[in-house]
């Protein structure tokens, strides 16, 4: 929820006003003070807003950011519902393992141990705790045993709590419970060695008074009661697994009694199953699983000499003595090769054998259960030769028999032979022969032979071995690149926090800083929760300032703010350093020359580092970054302007005040943007502004309309700016608009008009296209409109003529309204969820997988190129051969697509793909493969397809004035907007969210004209043209046609830039320039008056290289005149008095279409002289030819199409 922020300084923001001159407008100022500090709440320093225009010099802001390639972002259909990215914006982690807080070991006395039967067993040492208790003093017992288990405990958890009981009798065990008290939180670890006890039974473990051999039976269950879980249970002993059921039970008891779950929350390892016994074999350790826990090299190389070398290398003294010590002491090289070398075999057959989430929950959330598990299956090994099965809860699957211990048996051979010759590193072979492999299977693609073990191997390999690290980097950035990467087995086997350890020491001149980079932001966008597995005991606090090192590859730096980003939110380290003036004037500075991909990353470091309150004004006043990010709102990339959008939001004061009024029309630029990502964030931020005022405010009470122009988009900016300052949409940045924003704040009433302005543009976007931005402005006009209600019914006998002087307290509780009642919690409970709105994540999920998809895992060592097309090769032209009266036309296809009227009809002209329409469906049938989508209001009017980006997209218009683009086969639209303004519907408080889908409030012929040049198109409605470009997502001209009546038919001239060709309902055909200032009108045509003109269409003339234009007229007449010759003279080609219902032209071939209403269609060529009838389709079907092959289709009325070839 948004929290309030402190107020302003007002002896330091007051400084600023002086300086920029904007303390008042026409001396009026003072006079104004009294009253706007009527509000209880508000600071006199919160009506103060520091001019816009000066600060253009004073900060030097360039207003035109560099020219670099524009940065387009792709929205996936799981993207597509913006509004479900409302979520919690921090990560949490699901899965929370408590640590190890303290150890209880439960021991026998040495006294109570069995004494040896022979004079034969007395000369075998007898291995407790890796002392021979055969010539071992009771008195010195007790202290050995507590210091062996505390400082091999310590090496798994520093920070641990001892108890240590020796022989307890009951008791000591029932004052267990007294421990849960003193450590709260966290786990107990009871360790149970039953060596010297009495084999325990069912429901049974055994204690004695003093060093008595008298035991004495003990309740399982009441020591589960007395630790109470968080707990952790260790059973060294012979028929340990009997304990599981009895905990189990007692545990299912105690939950259904309590109804808590914390009594299911246990964790139990016993060293075999039930009626197994440990070995016997003399010369092993009494204490077997306990010693290959805390001592499992020694324990290791014990097992494999007994195992593999018992005739020639164990002695009389074996173990206390063995041959190849210098494995097991402390200072050489070789102990911590082969520990490391054991810890990755382990953790590598535990991410391989072990269900994912029972992995990541033992062995990546907790480094203590790590460790005991990774050796729990340590000890699965050596005990299979003995037939013993180690059992635990959460039970383990057997992993004894991997094929990756053998690879541990090895490295002990070379060990243990290499006594006289030394081996440079043990680890060595097993980690370059993963990584030569893991190497080769990325080379030739083959993908599906990684298994997890590969990748932990790896990462075991780039955080223990120093010298080689830059290796398995470089193989997981590859790998994270790729496509066919599997996120869930990729994640598991990464630690991220010591990954990202790694990253923010790793010198940034080394090209693998990227490849680290991207890795750990690849990680982050796959499992986000890995935020949170980053430890305070490292400061990233310099890491941010990568950003701003322009030594480094801006792909590089790009990567690194995306990173600073997404922890920004979470991080209190980050978030302190990106919130604070010295950083953010340095993004100010970055943005005025940082490419759009860059850009977009800074404004994002913005806006999720303030994603919890909002900044003091003196933050961006004092150095321009409101206006910086303004500026980014005129930007070609949609994503840029999207991501400046939503950092000025996060400026928004949680409250009234000139401030806010100054931001809103710092935004006003992207109202008519076609990307409906800007267009819900511009929502967004329309929010944040018309819940910053209360109910008593004079803004809402007064809450004057405001009329927008509704026949251009150009019209609706000037009517907020005035009509005076003459602003377009399409204008670049300029000092005008600035000072037309200026001087708008200092009119009266300026807030009060802000309001007004932004509760119409709600209700303008409450009819949006996109289903995410009209239900969020749908839902926060229904909430305003709700809140006012409730206010003024509460308040109803108030006189509010006198102000919020006369506002009854009790009625607001800190900025909330209170209603009492049974609707109270409700309406809080509503209030807060829709406070968490602004908390919306869509932005950047988008482009953090924008980011990640590009798959740049290595910086490019020279400028990037232009990435090549994956653009079909257009169809090669048809061969210009005379057209005769015997061509003939064979149908090709032939597809039954609905029962519904085919209304459109139209090609791809790079393939054989066609896209058709119903008035709700749209289809595109290519190689065979049919896809389609429906429209949810109005109905389809024109449809065209495009191949901008290399491959079909359908470009199709509907009645609502909205222009669509989709791209086959996805499920939802690339693209969706209004072309023109429309009067918006009346929202209130009962209203339905939906909107209305009478098709009879959606009745105007939309139509689209696509021109030569790539993503430009044009639109119509009415008389008005919108011009637009398709790659910015943004509006580049409107043109008035002049014509007194609708547009029936537009189409853009094959060779003239700019150049469209109209036709009216007047039977009236101009053809005109679209300039950025207006509009020239070229040629002016009236064939036949008062006849609506059904199309205008051209041919061009491949002898001639003349360009000829038909023009369909409804009546039946289609008329022709060359565009060559100066004077434009109307040639009749078709006089018949009939209805067309359709007609096109073909771009190469001297050849018409005509579909009467009521007649077949058929085919004329230039002369009018009918080559061909096709009966089989009735009338009122539509037709449309190939722009390049011989090639043209029918669409009937029952909804099939065919397509049919001609030849001569």
């Amino acid at each position: 929820m948004m929290r309030k922020s402190s107020a302003v300084n007002f002896v330091s923001l007051g400084k600023k006003v002086n300086e920029y001159n904007s303390g008042s407008s026409d001396g009026e100022g003072p006079d104004d003070i009294p009253r706007n500090l009527m509000n209880p709440m508000r600071t006199q320093s919160q009506e103060f807003t520091a001019e816009v225009s000066s600060m253009l010099n004073e900060h030097k802001i360039l207003l035109n950011p560099p020219d670099t390639p524009m940065h387009c972002i792709r929205v996936s259909d799981k993207e597509y519902s913006l509004e479900n990215f409302s979520c919690p914006t921090t990560p949490i982690n699901s899965i929370r393992i408590e640590p190890i807080e303290c150890v209880v070991v439960n021991v026998a006395h040495l006294e109570q141990f069995p004494k040896p039967s022979s004079d034969f067993a007395k000369q075998i040492p007898s291995i407790f705790a890796w002392q021979n208790t055969n010539n071992s003093f009771s008195s010195e017992y007790p202290t050995t045993i507590q210091t062996y288990f505390k400082n091999t405990y310590h090496q798994i958890r520093q920070k641990i709590r001892f108890f240590f009981s020796i022989a307890p009798n009951a008791d000591r065990l029932n004052n267990l419970s007294s421990i849960r008290s003193e450590v709260v939180s966290g786990r107990v670890l009871f360790h149970y060695i039953g060596y010297g006890f009495p084999v325990i039974k069912k429901n049974t473990i055994w204690c004695s008074d003093r060093r008595s051999t008298e035991f004495k039976p003990y309740n399982i269950s009441d020591l589960f009661r007395n630790l109470m879980p968080p707990t952790w249970f260790i059973f060294d002993c012979s028929n340990a697994a009997v304990v599981i059921p009895q905990f189990k039970e007692t545990s299912a008891e105690l939950a259904a009694r309590d109804n808590n779950k914390i009594w299911e929350n246990w964790v139990c390892i016993c060293a075999t199953d039930v009626n197994e016994q440990l070995p016997d074999d003399p010369r092993l350790p009494k204490d077997f699983l306990s010693s290959c826990i805390l001592s499992p090299l020694k324990m290791g190389i014990v097992c494999h000499l007994l195992q593999h070398y018992r005739t020639n290398l164990v002695g009389n003294n074996f173990p206390t003595e063995i041959p190849c010590d210098h494995l097991i002491q402390e200072k050489p090289k070789e102990p911590n090769q082969l520990m490391q070398a054991l810890t990755a075999i382990a953790d590598a057959i535990a991410s391989d054998g072990l269900p994912k989430d029972l992995y990541h929950r033992i062995f990546r959330c907790d480094r203590s259960s790590a460790v005991i598990f990774r050796y729990v299956l340590f000890a699965q090994y050596l005990l299979r030769p003995y037939r013993i099965h180690p059992v635990t809860h959460p039970a383990l699957p057997d992993l004894s028999m991997h094929p990756l211990w053998k690879q541990w048996s090895v490295l002990l051979d070379n060990a243990i032979c290499s006594v006289s010759i030394q081996r440079i590193n043990f680890t060595s072979d097993l980690f370059n022969s993963v990584a030569q492999s893991f190497a080769m299977i990325l080379k030739n693609k083959q993908y599906n032979l990684i298994r997890s073990y590969h990748l932990t191997l790896l990462f075991h390999m780039f955080y223990a071995d120093e010298a080689n690290c830059q290796k398995p980097l470089l193989l997981f950035a590859q790998y994270a690149a790729s496509p066919e990467m599997n996120p869930e087995r990729f994640c598991s086997a990464i630690v991220f926090h010591a990954l990202f350890v790694k990253m923010i020491e790793w010198n940034t001149s080394d090209p693998a800083f990227h490849s680290i980079c991207f890795l750990v932001l690849t990680l982050l966008y796959h499992k986000p929760d890995f935020a949170t597995e980053i430890r305070k005991d490292k400061d990233p606090s310099q890491f941010p300032n990568i950003i701003f090192d322009t030594s480094l590859n801006e792909s590089t730096r790009t990567i690194v703010a995306a990173i600073v980003a997404t922890l920004a939110i979470c991080n209190e380290a980050l978030q302190q350093v990106c919130t604070s003036l010295e950083f953010l004037s340095k993004v100010r500075v970055e943005l005025g020359r940082a490419s759009p991909l860059l850009a977009t990353w800074l404004l994002l470091i913005v806006r999720r580092a303030f994603h919890l309150y909002s900044p003091d004004p003196t933050v961006y006043v004092s150095n321009g970054l409101h206006v910086q990010c303004s500026i980014h709102l005129f930007s070609p990339s949609p994503a840029v302007r999207v991501a400046a959008l939503s950092a000025l939001a996060c400026f928004l004061r949680p409250f009234e005040c000139n401030v806010n009024g100054q931001l809103l029309f710092l935004a006003l630029p992207v109202i008519a943007d076609a990307s409906y990502l800007v267009r819900f964030h511009f929502v967004l931020l329309l929010k944040k502004f018309v819940t910053s005022f209360e109910n008593y405010s004079e803004s809402v009470i007064v809450n004057s309309n405001f009329v927008f122009q509704a026949n251009s988009f150009d019209q609706t900016v000037k009517s907020c700016f005035g009509q005076k300052y003459n602003l377009s949409l399409f204008d670049k940045p300029n000092g005008l608009f600035f000072q037309a924003v200026d001087d708008n704040v200092h009119m009266k009433q300026f807030i009060n008009r802000a309001y007004a302005i932004a509760m119409s543009l709600l209700n303008q976007y409450a009819e949006d296209p996109h289903p995410s931005v009209s239900s969020l402005a749908t839902r926060v006009l229904k909430y305003i409109l709700r809140s006012r209600k409730e206010y003024n019914d509460a308040n109803k006998n108030e006189d509010f003529s006198s102000g919020p002087s006369s506002f009854k307290g009790e009625h607001f509780i800190g900025g909330v309204m209170s209603y009492g009642g049974e609707d109270a919690e409700e309406f809080e409970e509503e209030h807060f969820s829709f406070a968490n709105i602004d908390q919306n994540e869509s932005l950047h999920e988008i482009c953090l997988h924008d980011l990640v998809d590009r798959r740049e895992w290595q910086a490019p060592t020279q400028p990037a190129k232009p990435a090549p097309s994956n653009q079909k090769k257009s169809l090669p032209p048809a061969s210009m051969e005379t057209i005769t009266r015997s061509m003939t036309f064979t149908q090709t296809t032939e597809v039954k697509l609905c029962d519904e009227e085919i209304t459109k009809i139209c090609f791809d002209k790079d393939s054989l793909g066609v896209s058709c329409s119903t008035k709700k469906q749209v289809f595109f049938i290519h190689d065979q493969k049919k896809s389609s989508i429906t429209v949810n209001r109005g109905y389809i009017t024109d449809l065209h397809v495009v191949e901008w980006r290399g491959y079909p997209e359908i470009l199709f218009a509907t009645s609502d004035r909205c222009i669509h683009l989709w791209t086959p086969p996805n499920e939802t639209l690339s693209c969706t907007f209004c072309c023109q303004p429309r009067l918006a519907k009346k929202i209130d408080e009962n209203s339905e969210e939906e909107s209305s889908d009478d098709e009879d409030s959606f009745n105007e012929n939309v139509l689209i004209a696509v021109a030569n040049e790539p993503f430009v198109v044009y639109t119509t409605c009415n008389s008005v043209v919108h011009k637009w470009d398709m790659k910015s997502l943004k509006i580049s001209s409107v043109v008035d046609t002049g014509a007194q009546t609708c547009t029936t038919s537009i189409n853009c001239h094959p060779h003239k830039s700019n150049h469209f060709v109209s036709g009216c309902e007047n039977g009236v055909v101009r053809e005109i320039e679209a300039t950025k200032d207006g509009s020239n009108f070229d040629l002016v045509l009236a064939p036949h008056p008062k006849l609506p003109v059904l199309g205008v269409q051209y041919w061009n003339d491949m002898i001639t290289k003349n360009t000829k234009f038909f023009v369909a007229s409804a009546g039946g007449f289609v008329d022709m005149w060359d565009d060559s010759v100066q004077e434009k003279l109307i040639n009749p080609v078709w006089k018949k008095d009939e209805k067309l219902f359709s007609f096109a032209a073909h771009p190469l071939y001297p050849l018409l279409i005509m579909s009467p209403e009521d007649k077949s269609p058929f085919i004329i060529d230039h002369s009018g002289n009918v080559l061909a009838n096709f009966t089989k389709v009735t009338g009122k079907t539509v037709c449309a030819f190939h722009l390049l092959l011989p090639l043209f289709g029918l669409g009937t009325q029952n909804g099939t199409i065919y397509v049919y070839q001609m030849s001569p």
